[in-house]
């Protein structure tokens, strides 16, 4: 598995993440890779609908 290391995180960037990651009750890497699968899929959905968007506008 592919190892990522991330520096220089905001103090209050880093604050958030521990306390999400303790309230859901995952680790702070657990609950990094949750969020970039939450943010990449969300990313990826608005790429589909704008693309829908414009074949519905061309045609």
């Amino acid at each position: 598995m592919p190892f990522l290391q991330v520096r220089n995180i905001p103090e209050e960037l880093y604050e958030k993440l521990t306390q999400t990651a303790k309230a859901d009750k995952r680790t702070i890497a657990e609950e990094t890779i949750f969020l970039l699968r939450k943010a990449l899929n969300f990313q990826e959905q608005r790429s589909a609908e704008r693309k829908h968007l414009l074949k519905e506008i061309k045609n």
